[in-house]
C-alpha cells in the first residue's frame, strides 16, 4: 500500500502552509507586513505574521468582531461605534516603492453617514481616505502627501474583494486597483510616505470603516498587475514559505475555517460593476 502524505490545511487566520509544498507564485514573497486576525498574548488581535508588529484593537470584542470571512476569519468594523486597529509605523521597511493589498467587504456601496466612510490612514496627506465618500467616489492618500480622487468603485464593495495601491516615483507611478483591475493612476511621490500612527478601520479625523477586513499585506516594492492578479486568485500565496517548508506559527481561533491545499488555485468571481 502506498502511503499518501497528510496535508496541513492553511488559511489566512492560521497563517501557515502545507509543509511539503510552496506557493506557485514565488514573486509574492516576502511581504513587509501581513496582518491577519488571530489570537495574541492578550486576546484577539490583528497579527503581523511577518515581523510580529501586531496591531492594537480599539472598541472591539472577540465575541462579536472576530467573524467568519470567506476563507478564514475577519475583523468586523462597526462604523457607528468607532472601531479601529492601530499598527506600528512600517515606513522603515521601504523607501521609494511600496504596495498595500487589502481583502475586505463593506456593508454598503454608498454610505449615507459621513462618519462611516473611513478606511485606513496609510499616507501623509492632511485629508482623509474615504472608501467611499457619500458622493460614491473613493478618496485615497495611501503613500502620498496629497489625496487622490479615484472616482467611483468598479466592483460591488459589499462582496469580498481586493483593494490594492502601488507607488513608485514619477508620472503614472501611483496606481489603485480593485480585484486586480486598474481604477485610476496618478503621479507617485519621490518617497512612499506612511503615517507615523497607521490605523486600519479609521481614517484621519473621525471617519470609520463599516465592514469586514480579512487581511492587509504590505510589500517593499511595486507589485505588477500580473502579480496582483495572482494574489487575487490565490490569497494564501504570501503565507507559504519560500524555503525550508517550515510552518508560520500563528495561533488560530478554536473552530477556525481552513482551506484544503488542493484549492489554493481557486479563482473568485470579479465583483459586478458598480
Amino acid at each position: 500500500m502506498i502511503a499518501i502524505p497528510q496535508q496541513t490545511q492553511p488559511s489566512r487566520h492560521q497563517g501557515f502552509a502545507h509543509s511539503q509544498g510552496e506557493s506557485a507564485h514565488h514573486d509574492l514573497w516576502p511581504v513587509a507586513g501581513a496582518y491577519v486576525p488571530a489570537f495574541g498574548p492578550t486576546g484577539v488581535t490583528l497579527r503581523d505574521v511577518v515581523n510580529k508588529k501586531d496591531g492594537t484593537l480599539t472598541n472591539m470584542s472577540p465575541g462579536t468582531d472576530y467573524v467568519i470571512g470567506d476563507d478564514g476569519y475577519a475583523l468586523h468594523f462597526d462604523g457607528g461605534i468607532q472601531q479601529y486597529v492601530t499598527i506600528p509605523d512600517l515606513s522603515s521597511l521601504w523607501t521609494t516603492e511600496a504596495t498595500v493589498v487589502i481583502w475586505l467587504r463593506l456593508n454598503t456601496n454608498i454610505p449615507t453617514e459621513s462618519g462611516e466612510t473611513g478606511a485606513w490612514n496609510f499616507g501623509g496627506a492632511s485629508n482623509s481616505t474615504h472608501y467611499p465618500w457619500t458622493d460614491e467616489n473613493i478618496y485615497d492618500e495611501t503613500f502620498l502627501l496629497t489625496r487622490i480622487n479615484a472616482g467611483p468603485s468598479i466592483v460591488d464593495m459589499t462582496q469580498w474583494h481586493q483593494y490594492a495601491v502601488t507607488t513608485t516615483p514619477g508620472a503614472g507611478g501611483w496606481n489603485l486597483y480593485q480585484n486586480a483591475m486598474l481604477v485610476t493612476t496618478s503621479t507617485g511621490d519621490a518617497s512612499a510616505t506612511f503615517h507615523t500612527t497607521p490605523l486600519i478601520g479609521k481614517s484621519t479625523g473621525s471617519f470609520y470603516l463599516d465592514g469586514d477586513i480579512a487581511s492587509v499585506l504590505f510589500y517593499d516594492r511595486v507589485l505588477t498587475p500580473n502579480q496582483l492578479q495572482h494574489l487575487y486568485q490565490d490569497h494564501l500565496a504570501p503565507f507559504r514559505r519560500k524555503a525550508n517548508y517550515g510552518l508560520l506559527s500563528v495561533p488560530a481561533a478554536v473552530g477556525g475555517l481552513s482551506i484544503p491545499v488542493a484549492m489554493h488555485h481557486y479563482t473568485k468571481n470579479i465583483g459586478a460593476v458598480a
